[in-house]
Protein backbone atom coordinates (compact mmCIF):
# COMPACT_ATOMS: atom_id res chain seq x y z
CA UNK A 1 0.00 0.00 0.00
CA UNK A 2 2.87 2.39 0.83
CA UNK A 3 4.45 1.68 -2.56
CA UNK A 4 1.22 2.57 -4.35
CA UNK A 5 0.97 5.76 -2.31
CA UNK A 6 4.52 6.88 -3.21
CA UNK A 7 3.95 6.03 -6.88
CA UNK A 8 0.86 8.27 -6.97
CA UNK A 9 2.68 11.10 -5.18
CA UNK A 10 5.63 10.78 -7.55
CA UNK A 11 3.29 10.80 -10.56
CA UNK A 12 1.80 14.18 -9.58
CA UNK A 13 4.95 15.82 -8.17
CA UNK A 14 7.54 14.65 -10.67
CA UNK A 15 6.25 16.75 -13.61
CA UNK A 16 6.42 19.88 -11.49
CA UNK A 17 10.14 19.48 -10.77
CA UNK A 18 11.20 18.10 -14.15
CA UNK A 19 13.54 20.15 -16.37
CA UNK A 20 10.81 21.84 -18.34
CA UNK A 21 9.30 25.28 -18.60
CA UNK A 22 5.73 26.45 -19.08
CA UNK A 23 4.64 28.85 -21.81
CA UNK A 24 1.17 30.31 -21.24
CA UNK A 25 -0.99 33.17 -22.45
CA UNK A 26 -4.02 34.07 -24.53
CA UNK A 27 -4.76 33.55 -28.23
CA UNK A 28 -6.76 36.45 -29.67
CA UNK A 29 -7.92 38.03 -32.92
CA UNK A 30 -5.31 40.58 -34.05
CA UNK A 31 -7.91 43.19 -35.03
CA UNK A 32 -10.70 42.87 -32.46
CA UNK A 33 -8.67 41.36 -29.57
CA UNK A 34 -11.53 38.84 -29.21
CA UNK A 35 -10.35 35.67 -27.46
CA UNK A 36 -10.27 32.55 -29.67
CA UNK A 37 -11.84 29.55 -27.97
CA UNK A 38 -10.51 26.12 -28.98
CA UNK A 39 -7.38 27.41 -30.78
CA UNK A 40 -4.62 24.81 -31.27
CA UNK A 41 -1.22 25.42 -29.68
CA UNK A 42 1.36 22.82 -30.73
CA UNK A 43 5.03 22.09 -30.25
CA UNK A 44 5.55 19.10 -32.57
CA UNK A 45 3.34 16.34 -31.03
CA UNK A 46 2.86 18.33 -27.84
CA UNK A 47 -0.62 19.86 -28.37
CA UNK A 48 -3.00 21.85 -26.14
CA UNK A 49 -6.29 23.67 -26.77
CA UNK A 50 -7.25 27.12 -25.48
CA UNK A 51 -10.06 27.10 -22.90
CA UNK A 52 -13.34 29.04 -22.92
CA UNK A 53 -11.40 32.26 -22.23
CA UNK A 54 -8.75 31.71 -24.93
CA UNK A 55 -6.11 30.77 -22.34
CA UNK A 56 -3.47 28.07 -22.89
CA UNK A 57 -0.63 26.54 -20.88
CA UNK A 58 1.93 24.25 -22.51
CA UNK A 59 4.95 22.56 -20.89
CA UNK A 60 8.02 22.11 -23.12
CA UNK A 61 11.71 21.14 -22.94
CA UNK A 62 14.41 23.80 -22.57
CA UNK A 63 17.19 21.87 -24.31
CA UNK A 64 17.01 23.68 -27.62
CA UNK A 65 15.22 26.42 -29.53
CA UNK A 66 11.47 26.45 -28.91
CA UNK A 67 9.14 26.43 -31.92
CA UNK A 68 5.41 26.77 -31.24
CA UNK A 69 2.63 26.78 -33.84
CA UNK A 70 -0.73 28.54 -33.27
CA UNK A 71 -3.76 27.57 -35.42
CA UNK A 72 -7.45 28.45 -35.55
CA UNK A 73 -10.10 27.84 -38.19
CA UNK A 74 -10.39 30.86 -40.52
CA UNK A 75 -7.08 32.40 -39.36
CA UNK A 76 -3.55 32.27 -40.71
CA UNK A 77 -1.19 29.94 -38.86
CA UNK A 78 1.49 31.60 -36.78
CA UNK A 79 4.77 29.93 -35.76
CA UNK A 80 7.23 31.53 -33.36
CA UNK A 81 10.78 30.42 -32.53
CA UNK A 82 12.67 31.56 -29.46
CA UNK A 83 14.93 30.37 -26.64
CA UNK A 84 13.84 30.47 -23.02
CA UNK A 85 15.13 28.95 -19.79
CA UNK A 86 12.27 29.96 -17.48
CA UNK A 87 8.47 30.17 -17.46
CA UNK A 88 7.06 33.04 -19.49
CA UNK A 89 3.83 34.54 -20.80
CA UNK A 90 3.32 34.72 -24.56
CA UNK A 91 0.10 36.30 -25.86
CA UNK A 92 -0.57 35.64 -29.55
CA UNK A 93 -2.73 37.60 -32.00
CA UNK A 94 -3.80 35.69 -35.10
CA UNK A 95 -4.79 37.41 -38.35
CA UNK A 96 -8.03 36.54 -40.09
CA UNK A 97 -7.31 34.71 -43.35
CA UNK A 98 -8.83 36.17 -46.53
CA UNK A 99 -9.11 33.86 -49.52
CA UNK A 100 -9.26 35.14 -53.09
CA UNK A 101 -11.10 33.09 -55.68
CA UNK A 102 -12.85 29.80 -55.05
CA UNK A 103 -13.29 28.91 -51.37
CA UNK A 104 -14.03 25.46 -49.92
CA UNK A 105 -15.59 25.23 -46.47
CA UNK A 106 -15.15 22.02 -44.49
CA UNK A 107 -16.86 21.28 -41.18
CA UNK A 108 -14.65 20.58 -38.23
CA UNK A 109 -14.11 16.87 -37.61
CA UNK A 110 -15.43 15.72 -34.25
CA UNK A 111 -12.96 13.11 -33.12
CA UNK A 112 -14.30 12.68 -29.59
CA UNK A 113 -17.87 11.83 -30.70
CA UNK A 114 -19.40 13.44 -27.62
CA UNK A 115 -19.42 17.21 -28.25
CA UNK A 116 -19.86 19.65 -31.12
CA UNK A 117 -18.63 23.23 -31.47
CA UNK A 118 -19.89 26.06 -33.66
CA UNK A 119 -18.72 29.65 -34.01
CA UNK A 120 -20.97 32.52 -35.08
CA UNK A 121 -19.29 32.48 -38.51
CA UNK A 122 -20.19 28.81 -39.03
CA UNK A 123 -23.78 29.36 -37.86
CA UNK A 124 -24.17 32.25 -40.32
CA UNK A 125 -23.52 29.84 -43.21
CA UNK A 126 -26.63 27.76 -42.43
CA UNK A 127 -29.66 28.22 -44.71
CA UNK A 128 -32.78 29.83 -43.26
CA UNK A 129 -36.29 30.29 -44.63
CA UNK A 130 -36.82 33.68 -42.99
CA UNK A 131 -33.18 34.81 -42.98
CA UNK A 132 -32.98 34.36 -39.20
CA UNK A 133 -29.80 32.38 -38.46
CA UNK A 134 -30.45 30.31 -35.35
CA UNK A 135 -27.71 28.85 -33.15
CA UNK A 136 -29.96 26.10 -31.76
CA UNK A 137 -31.06 24.85 -35.18
CA UNK A 138 -27.42 24.24 -36.03
CA UNK A 139 -27.44 21.36 -33.53
CA UNK A 140 -30.68 19.88 -34.86
CA UNK A 141 -28.71 18.59 -37.85
CA UNK A 142 -26.44 16.46 -35.67
CA UNK A 143 -26.81 12.75 -34.83
CA UNK A 144 -28.47 11.97 -31.51
CA UNK A 145 -30.42 15.25 -31.56
CA UNK A 146 -34.07 15.63 -32.57
CA UNK A 147 -36.12 18.81 -32.90
CA UNK A 148 -39.67 17.64 -32.12
CA UNK A 149 -42.28 19.21 -34.38
CA UNK A 150 -41.29 20.76 -37.72
CA UNK A 151 -39.87 24.29 -37.46
CA UNK A 152 -39.31 24.06 -33.71
CA UNK A 153 -36.10 25.37 -32.13
CA UNK A 154 -36.27 22.79 -29.32
CA UNK A 155 -33.71 20.02 -29.06
CA UNK A 156 -34.32 16.54 -27.70
CA UNK A 157 -31.01 14.85 -26.94
CA UNK A 158 -30.97 11.05 -26.82
CA UNK A 159 -34.55 10.65 -25.67
CA UNK A 160 -34.51 13.52 -23.20
CA UNK A 161 -36.86 16.49 -23.08
CA UNK A 162 -35.92 20.17 -23.64
CA UNK A 163 -35.99 20.92 -19.89
CA UNK A 164 -33.33 18.21 -19.34
CA UNK A 165 -30.73 20.24 -21.27
CA UNK A 166 -28.45 22.46 -19.19
CA UNK A 167 -28.14 25.74 -21.16
CA UNK A 168 -25.46 28.16 -19.98
CA UNK A 169 -24.95 31.73 -21.17
CA UNK A 170 -21.48 32.76 -20.00
CA UNK A 171 -21.73 30.23 -17.12
CA UNK A 172 -25.25 31.29 -16.01
CA UNK A 173 -28.18 28.90 -16.66
CA UNK A 174 -31.27 29.82 -18.68
CA UNK A 175 -34.59 28.04 -18.19
CA UNK A 176 -36.51 28.84 -21.38
CA UNK A 177 -34.82 29.72 -24.68
CA UNK A 178 -37.52 30.06 -27.35
CA UNK A 179 -39.71 32.63 -29.08
CA UNK A 180 -42.89 32.28 -31.19
CA UNK A 181 -43.92 28.91 -29.83
CA UNK A 182 -40.35 27.50 -30.17
CA UNK A 183 -39.95 28.71 -33.77
CA UNK A 184 -36.72 30.62 -33.03
CA UNK A 185 -34.38 30.69 -30.05
CA UNK A 186 -33.49 33.69 -27.90
CA UNK A 187 -29.83 33.74 -29.01
CA UNK A 188 -28.63 36.44 -31.41
CA UNK A 189 -25.61 35.14 -33.34
CA UNK A 190 -24.18 38.68 -33.49
CA UNK A 191 -23.41 38.32 -29.77
CA UNK A 192 -22.07 34.73 -29.83
CA UNK A 193 -18.39 33.82 -29.89
CA UNK A 194 -18.65 30.03 -29.50
CA UNK A 195 -21.31 27.45 -28.68
CA UNK A 196 -20.74 23.83 -27.64
CA UNK A 197 -23.15 20.94 -27.23
CA UNK A 198 -22.10 17.96 -25.08
CA UNK A 199 -24.41 14.95 -25.37
CA UNK A 200 -22.36 12.31 -23.53
CA UNK A 201 -19.10 12.15 -21.63
CA UNK A 202 -20.34 15.18 -19.67
CA UNK A 203 -17.48 16.67 -17.60
CA UNK A 204 -17.95 16.71 -13.83
CA UNK A 205 -18.01 20.52 -13.73
CA UNK A 206 -21.52 20.47 -15.23
CA UNK A 207 -24.54 19.36 -13.21
CA UNK A 208 -28.24 19.93 -12.64
CA UNK A 209 -29.81 18.42 -15.78
CA UNK A 210 -30.02 14.91 -17.22
CA UNK A 211 -29.50 14.91 -20.99
CA UNK A 212 -26.93 17.37 -22.32
CA UNK A 213 -25.00 20.60 -21.84
CA UNK A 214 -25.13 23.60 -24.17
CA UNK A 215 -22.33 26.01 -23.25
CA UNK A 216 -22.68 29.40 -24.99
CA UNK A 217 -19.89 31.99 -24.87
CA UNK A 218 -20.53 35.61 -25.83
CA UNK A 219 -18.11 37.99 -27.52
CA UNK A 220 -16.04 40.40 -25.45
CA UNK A 221 -16.10 43.25 -27.97
CA UNK A 222 -13.54 44.89 -30.24
CA UNK A 223 -10.79 46.53 -28.17
CA UNK A 224 -9.48 48.69 -31.07
CA UNK A 225 -12.36 50.16 -33.09
CA UNK A 226 -16.13 50.56 -33.15
CA UNK A 227 -18.06 48.05 -35.27
CA UNK A 228 -21.74 47.68 -35.97
CA UNK A 229 -24.38 46.35 -38.31
CA UNK A 230 -28.07 46.76 -38.96
CA UNK A 231 -30.26 44.00 -40.40
CA UNK A 232 -33.86 44.27 -41.55
CA UNK A 233 -35.36 40.82 -42.18
CA UNK A 234 -38.73 39.26 -42.75
CA UNK A 235 -39.02 38.19 -39.12
CA UNK A 236 -36.76 40.50 -37.10
CA UNK A 237 -34.87 43.77 -37.11
CA UNK A 238 -31.42 43.60 -35.51
CA UNK A 239 -28.88 46.17 -34.34
CA UNK A 240 -25.39 45.17 -33.21
CA UNK A 241 -22.62 47.41 -31.85
CA UNK A 242 -19.29 46.60 -30.23
CA UNK A 243 -16.09 48.46 -29.63
CA UNK A 244 -13.78 50.12 -27.12
CA UNK A 245 -14.85 52.46 -24.36
CA UNK A 246 -11.22 52.74 -23.27
CA UNK A 247 -8.96 51.42 -26.01
CA UNK A 248 -7.26 48.10 -25.14
CA UNK A 249 -8.78 48.35 -21.66
CA UNK A 250 -12.59 48.42 -21.64
CA UNK A 251 -14.89 47.18 -24.41
CA UNK A 252 -18.61 46.54 -24.86
CA UNK A 253 -21.00 44.42 -26.91
CA UNK A 254 -24.59 45.52 -27.46
CA UNK A 255 -27.20 43.68 -29.53
CA UNK A 256 -30.91 44.33 -29.93
CA UNK A 257 -33.32 42.09 -31.83
CA UNK A 258 -36.98 43.05 -32.31
CA UNK A 259 -39.74 41.01 -33.93
CA UNK A 260 -41.49 42.56 -36.94
CA UNK A 261 -44.78 40.68 -36.51
CA UNK A 262 -46.09 43.53 -34.38
CA UNK A 263 -46.44 45.53 -37.59
CA UNK A 264 -49.26 43.21 -38.67
CA UNK A 265 -51.31 44.15 -35.61
CA UNK A 266 -50.68 47.85 -36.22
CA UNK A 267 -51.75 47.42 -39.84
CA UNK A 268 -55.09 45.97 -38.72
CA UNK A 269 -55.46 48.64 -36.05
CA UNK A 270 -55.06 51.62 -38.38
CA UNK A 271 -56.30 50.03 -41.60
CA UNK A 272 -59.41 48.37 -40.17
CA UNK A 273 -60.54 50.40 -37.14
CA UNK A 274 -63.82 48.49 -36.90
CA UNK A 275 -62.14 45.08 -36.87
CA UNK A 276 -63.55 42.97 -34.02
CA UNK A 277 -60.28 41.13 -33.27
CA UNK A 278 -56.87 42.77 -33.05
CA UNK A 279 -54.05 40.25 -32.33
CA UNK A 280 -50.63 41.64 -31.52
CA UNK A 281 -47.50 39.55 -31.04
CA UNK A 282 -43.89 40.66 -30.66
CA UNK A 283 -40.67 39.76 -28.88
CA UNK A 284 -37.27 41.29 -28.25
CA UNK A 285 -33.81 40.29 -26.99
CA UNK A 286 -31.24 42.69 -25.52
CA UNK A 287 -27.62 41.76 -24.73
CA UNK A 288 -25.12 44.12 -23.11
CA UNK A 289 -21.69 42.93 -22.05
CA UNK A 290 -18.82 44.97 -20.62
CA UNK A 291 -15.29 43.56 -20.68
CA UNK A 292 -12.71 45.30 -18.46
CA UNK A 293 -9.08 44.20 -18.72
CA UNK A 294 -7.51 45.10 -15.39
CA UNK A 295 -4.13 43.55 -16.23
CA UNK A 296 -2.66 40.65 -18.17
CA UNK A 297 -3.78 38.39 -15.31
CA UNK A 298 -7.13 39.90 -14.34
CA UNK A 299 -10.34 40.60 -16.23
CA UNK A 300 -13.91 41.46 -15.21
CA UNK A 301 -16.99 40.76 -17.35
CA UNK A 302 -20.42 42.23 -16.63
CA UNK A 303 -23.40 40.80 -18.53
CA UNK A 304 -27.03 41.94 -18.84
CA UNK A 305 -29.60 40.02 -20.85
CA UNK A 306 -33.34 40.56 -21.10
CA UNK A 307 -35.81 38.88 -23.43
CA UNK A 308 -39.60 39.10 -23.53
CA UNK A 309 -42.51 37.76 -25.61
CA UNK A 310 -45.75 39.75 -25.67
CA UNK A 311 -49.03 38.34 -26.98
CA UNK A 312 -52.15 40.53 -26.82
CA UNK A 313 -55.62 39.93 -28.25
CA UNK A 314 -58.51 42.44 -28.21
CA UNK A 315 -62.02 41.36 -29.21
CA UNK A 316 -64.99 43.74 -29.41
CA UNK A 317 -68.76 43.23 -29.73
CA UNK A 318 -68.84 39.50 -30.23
CA UNK A 319 -72.33 39.62 -31.77
CA UNK A 320 -71.96 36.09 -33.17
CA UNK A 321 -72.73 34.75 -29.67
CA UNK A 322 -76.43 35.28 -28.90
CA UNK A 323 -75.92 34.50 -25.21
CA UNK A 324 -73.80 37.65 -24.80
CA UNK A 325 -76.09 40.05 -26.65
CA UNK A 326 -78.12 42.58 -24.74
CA UNK A 327 -79.70 45.58 -26.44
CA UNK A 328 -77.91 48.21 -24.36
CA UNK A 329 -74.65 46.33 -23.70
CA UNK A 330 -71.51 45.69 -25.75
CA UNK A 331 -68.58 43.55 -24.80
CA UNK A 332 -64.81 43.79 -24.87
CA UNK A 333 -62.47 40.86 -24.24
CA UNK A 334 -58.73 41.39 -23.67
CA UNK A 335 -56.09 38.68 -23.28
CA UNK A 336 -52.52 39.58 -22.30
CA UNK A 337 -49.69 37.01 -22.21
CA UNK A 338 -46.03 37.72 -21.63
CA UNK A 339 -43.07 35.54 -20.78
CA UNK A 340 -39.31 35.93 -20.78
CA UNK A 341 -35.87 35.72 -19.18
CA UNK A 342 -33.72 38.09 -17.22
CA UNK A 343 -30.02 37.41 -16.58
CA UNK A 344 -27.33 39.46 -14.84
CA UNK A 345 -23.82 38.40 -13.89
CA UNK A 346 -20.40 39.65 -12.94
CA UNK A 347 -17.36 37.43 -13.48
CA UNK A 348 -13.77 37.88 -12.39
CA UNK A 349 -11.06 35.77 -14.02
CA UNK A 350 -7.54 35.63 -12.64
CA UNK A 351 -4.40 33.75 -13.59
CA UNK A 352 -2.00 32.54 -10.90
CA UNK A 353 1.36 32.14 -12.61
CA UNK A 354 1.32 29.89 -15.67
CA UNK A 355 -0.59 26.92 -14.27
CA UNK A 356 -3.73 28.00 -12.42
CA UNK A 357 -6.69 29.78 -13.96
CA UNK A 358 -9.54 30.97 -11.73
CA UNK A 359 -13.03 32.32 -12.35
CA UNK A 360 -15.35 33.73 -9.69
CA UNK A 361 -18.97 34.30 -10.76
CA UNK A 362 -21.94 35.95 -9.12
CA UNK A 363 -25.17 35.86 -11.09
CA UNK A 364 -28.94 36.08 -11.14
CA UNK A 365 -31.31 34.44 -13.61
CA UNK A 366 -35.10 34.27 -13.79
CA UNK A 367 -37.94 33.16 -16.02
CA UNK A 368 -41.61 34.12 -15.73
CA UNK A 369 -44.91 33.54 -17.48
CA UNK A 370 -47.92 35.81 -16.90
CA UNK A 371 -51.41 35.62 -18.34
CA UNK A 372 -54.37 37.93 -17.72
CA UNK A 373 -57.84 37.66 -19.26
CA UNK A 374 -60.39 40.45 -18.82
CA UNK A 375 -64.05 40.80 -19.86
CA UNK A 376 -65.83 44.18 -19.90
CA UNK A 377 -69.59 44.82 -20.14
CA UNK A 378 -70.00 48.37 -21.47
CA UNK A 379 -73.13 50.54 -21.85
CA UNK A 380 -73.51 51.38 -25.54
CA UNK A 381 -74.93 54.85 -25.01
CA UNK A 382 -72.38 56.15 -22.46
CA UNK A 383 -69.34 53.87 -23.09
CA UNK A 384 -69.08 53.44 -19.32
CA UNK A 385 -68.27 50.07 -17.78
CA UNK A 386 -71.11 48.19 -16.17
CA UNK A 387 -69.21 45.08 -15.12
CA UNK A 388 -65.61 43.93 -15.23
CA UNK A 389 -64.08 40.53 -14.43
CA UNK A 390 -60.51 39.26 -14.75
CA UNK A 391 -58.45 36.12 -14.19
CA UNK A 392 -54.71 36.45 -13.67
CA UNK A 393 -52.17 33.62 -13.60
CA UNK A 394 -48.44 33.95 -12.84
CA UNK A 395 -45.51 31.54 -12.48
CA UNK A 396 -41.81 32.28 -11.97
CA UNK A 397 -38.46 30.69 -11.18
CA UNK A 398 -35.45 32.65 -9.88
CA UNK A 399 -31.86 31.60 -9.17
CA UNK A 400 -29.13 33.40 -7.23
CA UNK A 401 -25.74 31.88 -8.09
CA UNK A 402 -22.21 31.95 -6.66
CA UNK A 403 -19.49 29.87 -8.36
CA UNK A 404 -15.75 29.45 -7.96
CA UNK A 405 -13.84 27.34 -10.53
CA UNK A 406 -10.17 26.50 -11.05
CA UNK A 407 -8.23 25.05 -13.99
CA UNK A 408 -4.88 23.59 -12.92
CA UNK A 409 -2.51 22.83 -15.83
CA UNK A 410 0.01 20.28 -14.53
CA UNK A 411 1.52 19.89 -17.98
CA UNK A 412 0.48 19.75 -21.63
CA UNK A 413 -1.10 16.32 -21.17
CA UNK A 414 -2.58 16.65 -17.71
CA UNK A 415 -5.15 19.13 -16.37
CA UNK A 416 -7.29 19.17 -13.23
CA UNK A 417 -10.51 21.16 -12.83
CA UNK A 418 -12.16 21.68 -9.47
CA UNK A 419 -14.66 24.07 -7.96
CA UNK A 420 -17.56 24.81 -5.68
CA UNK A 421 -20.90 26.53 -6.22
CA UNK A 422 -24.12 27.47 -4.46
CA UNK A 423 -27.60 28.06 -5.92
CA UNK A 424 -30.46 29.72 -4.07
CA UNK A 425 -33.71 28.97 -5.93
CA UNK A 426 -37.07 30.67 -5.55
CA UNK A 427 -40.09 28.98 -7.15
CA UNK A 428 -43.55 30.44 -7.61
CA UNK A 429 -45.29 27.44 -9.24
CA UNK A 430 -48.66 29.11 -9.69
CA UNK A 431 -50.29 32.33 -8.52
CA UNK A 432 -54.00 32.89 -9.28
CA UNK A 433 -56.20 35.93 -8.83
CA UNK A 434 -59.88 36.14 -9.80
CA UNK A 435 -61.70 39.43 -9.28
CA UNK A 436 -64.85 41.22 -10.44
CA UNK A 437 -66.02 44.81 -10.46
CA UNK A 438 -69.67 45.84 -10.74
CA UNK A 439 -71.37 49.21 -10.27
CA UNK A 440 -68.33 50.65 -8.52
CA UNK A 441 -67.79 47.76 -6.07
CA UNK A 442 -64.74 45.49 -6.32
CA UNK A 443 -64.91 41.88 -5.21
CA UNK A 444 -61.85 39.61 -5.10
CA UNK A 445 -63.28 36.11 -5.34
CA UNK A 446 -60.01 34.18 -5.12
CA UNK A 447 -56.41 35.24 -4.57
CA UNK A 448 -53.57 32.87 -3.72
CA UNK A 449 -50.84 35.32 -4.66
CA UNK A 450 -47.66 34.53 -2.69
CA UNK A 451 -49.46 31.59 -1.10
CA UNK A 452 -46.84 29.02 -2.15
CA UNK A 453 -43.22 30.06 -2.66
CA UNK A 454 -40.58 27.31 -2.38
CA UNK A 455 -36.92 28.16 -1.77
CA UNK A 456 -34.54 25.18 -2.08
CA UNK A 457 -30.76 25.52 -1.91
CA UNK A 458 -28.12 23.58 -3.89
CA UNK A 459 -24.47 23.12 -2.87
CA UNK A 460 -22.09 21.57 -5.41
CA UNK A 461 -18.50 20.40 -5.25
CA UNK A 462 -16.59 18.75 -8.09
CA UNK A 463 -13.15 17.59 -9.16
CA UNK A 464 -12.22 16.50 -12.68
CA UNK A 465 -9.00 15.05 -14.13
CA UNK A 466 -8.08 15.08 -17.84
CA UNK A 467 -5.02 13.07 -18.84
CA UNK A 468 -3.48 12.10 -22.19
CA UNK A 469 -0.81 9.42 -22.55
CA UNK A 470 0.37 7.42 -25.56
CA UNK A 471 -2.80 6.66 -27.54
CA UNK A 472 -5.25 7.21 -24.67
CA UNK A 473 -7.16 10.27 -23.46
CA UNK A 474 -8.96 9.90 -20.14
CA UNK A 475 -11.36 12.24 -18.39
CA UNK A 476 -12.78 11.16 -15.05
CA UNK A 477 -14.39 13.15 -12.29
CA UNK A 478 -16.79 13.26 -9.37
CA UNK A 479 -19.58 15.74 -8.71
CA UNK A 480 -21.35 15.88 -5.36
CA UNK A 481 -24.60 17.75 -4.74
CA UNK A 482 -26.46 18.62 -1.55
CA UNK A 483 -30.07 19.69 -2.07
CA UNK A 484 -31.94 21.29 0.85
CA UNK A 485 -35.70 21.99 0.96
CA UNK A 486 -38.11 22.26 3.90
CA UNK A 487 -35.58 20.93 6.45
CA UNK A 488 -34.98 17.85 4.29
CA UNK A 489 -31.69 17.05 2.57
CA UNK A 490 -31.03 15.06 -0.59
CA UNK A 491 -27.42 14.05 -1.19
CA UNK A 492 -26.10 12.53 -4.41
CA UNK A 493 -22.78 11.59 -5.98
CA UNK A 494 -22.33 11.77 -9.75
CA UNK A 495 -19.33 9.91 -11.19
CA UNK A 496 -18.27 10.70 -14.78
CA UNK A 497 -15.83 8.82 -17.01
CA UNK A 498 -14.67 9.13 -20.61
CA UNK A 499 -11.98 7.13 -22.42
CA UNK A 500 -10.75 7.81 -25.96
CA UNK A 501 -8.41 5.29 -27.57
CA UNK A 502 -6.73 6.20 -30.89
CA UNK A 503 -4.57 3.33 -32.16
CA UNK A 504 -3.84 5.29 -35.35
CA UNK A 505 -4.34 8.86 -36.52
CA UNK A 506 -7.32 7.69 -38.60
CA UNK A 507 -9.12 5.45 -36.11
CA UNK A 508 -10.54 6.09 -32.65
CA UNK A 509 -12.82 4.45 -30.06
CA UNK A 510 -14.76 6.24 -27.31
CA UNK A 511 -16.44 4.93 -24.17
CA UNK A 512 -18.18 7.12 -21.59
CA UNK A 513 -20.36 6.82 -18.51
CA UNK A 514 -22.44 9.63 -16.97
CA UNK A 515 -24.44 9.72 -13.76
CA UNK A 516 -26.66 12.81 -13.64
CA UNK A 517 -29.30 14.28 -11.32
CA UNK A 518 -31.93 16.99 -11.80
CA UNK A 519 -33.48 18.68 -8.77
CA UNK A 520 -36.41 20.23 -10.61
CA UNK A 521 -39.39 19.11 -12.65
CA UNK A 522 -41.31 20.79 -15.44
CA UNK A 523 -45.06 20.48 -15.94
CA UNK A 524 -45.85 21.33 -19.54
CA UNK A 525 -48.59 21.14 -22.14
CA UNK A 526 -46.94 19.99 -25.36
CA UNK A 527 -49.70 21.20 -27.71
CA UNK A 528 -49.85 24.74 -26.30
CA UNK A 529 -48.75 27.62 -28.56
CA UNK A 530 -47.62 29.68 -25.58
CA UNK A 531 -45.04 28.22 -23.16
CA UNK A 532 -47.40 26.99 -20.43
CA UNK A 533 -44.55 25.48 -18.39
CA UNK A 534 -44.60 25.27 -14.61
CA UNK A 535 -41.22 24.75 -12.92
CA UNK A 536 -41.40 22.97 -9.56
CA UNK A 537 -38.60 21.76 -7.26
CA UNK A 538 -38.04 18.14 -6.32
CA UNK A 539 -39.82 17.11 -3.12
CA UNK A 540 -40.24 13.99 -1.00
CA UNK A 541 -43.15 12.77 -3.14
CA UNK A 542 -41.49 13.86 -6.39
CA UNK A 543 -37.77 13.15 -5.74
CA UNK A 544 -34.93 14.37 -7.98
CA UNK A 545 -34.74 12.87 -11.46
CA UNK A 546 -31.69 10.73 -12.19
CA UNK A 547 -30.11 9.01 -15.19
CA UNK A 548 -27.32 6.59 -16.04
CA UNK A 549 -25.95 6.74 -19.57
CA UNK A 550 -23.42 4.41 -21.19
CA UNK A 551 -22.07 5.33 -24.61
CA UNK A 552 -19.72 3.64 -27.07
CA UNK A 553 -18.60 4.82 -30.51
CA UNK A 554 -15.82 4.90 -33.04
CA UNK A 555 -14.67 7.03 -35.96
CA UNK A 556 -12.69 6.17 -39.08
CA UNK A 557 -11.14 8.39 -41.74
CA UNK A 558 -10.83 7.36 -45.40
CA UNK A 559 -9.17 8.80 -48.48
CA UNK A 560 -6.44 10.80 -46.75
CA UNK A 561 -8.98 12.10 -44.20
CA UNK A 562 -11.33 13.48 -46.86
CA UNK A 563 -14.12 11.17 -45.68
CA UNK A 564 -15.21 10.30 -42.19
CA UNK A 565 -17.42 7.56 -40.77
CA UNK A 566 -18.57 7.68 -37.14
CA UNK A 567 -20.99 5.38 -35.32
CA UNK A 568 -22.09 5.53 -31.68
CA UNK A 569 -24.57 3.62 -29.55
CA UNK A 570 -25.85 4.37 -26.06
CA UNK A 571 -27.93 2.96 -23.25
CA UNK A 572 -29.77 5.38 -20.98
CA UNK A 573 -31.82 4.60 -17.88
CA UNK A 574 -33.83 7.44 -16.29
CA UNK A 575 -35.71 7.42 -12.98
CA UNK A 576 -38.26 9.60 -11.15
CA UNK A 577 -39.58 11.24 -14.30
CA UNK A 578 -43.00 12.75 -13.69
CA UNK A 579 -46.25 13.37 -15.52
CA UNK A 580 -49.48 14.86 -14.25
CA UNK A 581 -53.19 14.69 -14.77
CA UNK A 582 -55.14 17.76 -15.73
CA UNK A 583 -56.98 19.37 -12.77
CA UNK A 584 -55.07 17.10 -10.37
CA UNK A 585 -53.47 18.93 -7.42
CA UNK A 586 -50.96 17.68 -4.85
CA UNK A 587 -50.16 19.73 -1.78
CA UNK A 588 -46.63 18.64 -0.96
CA UNK A 589 -43.73 20.55 0.49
Amino acid sequence: MKKIFFIIIFFYINPIYSQKIIISGYVSDSETKEKLIGAIVAENDNVVITNEFGFYSIKINTNDTIKINYRYLGYSDTTISFFANKDLTNNIYLKSKVQIGEVYIYGAKQKNLNSYNFTSKEISLLPSLTGEKDAIKAFQLLPGVQFGCEGSANIYVRGGTPDQNLILLDDIPLHYINHIGSFVSIFDINAINNIELIKNGIPARYSGHLSSVMDIRLKDGNMNKLEGNFTLGLLTTKISLNGPIIKNKLSFVFTLRKCNLEMIGLYFYFGFPNQTSLPIYTFYDVNLKLNYKISDKDKIDILFYNGLDINRVNMFDNESDPFLIQEDIKYKYISNNNWGNNLNSIRWTHRYGNKIFQKLIFGYTSYHYKKKQSLYEIYKDTDSTKKYSSLEYYTKIQDLILKLDYDYFLNSHHKINFGISSFYHKYTPGSFKLETWKDGYEDTIYNNKNEKILSPIDFDLYVEDSWSFNKFTVNFGLHTNIYYLSKKIHYNVQPRFKLLFEPTSQLGFLFSYDKTYQNLHVLTISNSVVPADIWVPATQKAPPESANQYSFGFYKYFGNKKYNLSISVFYKNSKNLIDYQKYFYINDT
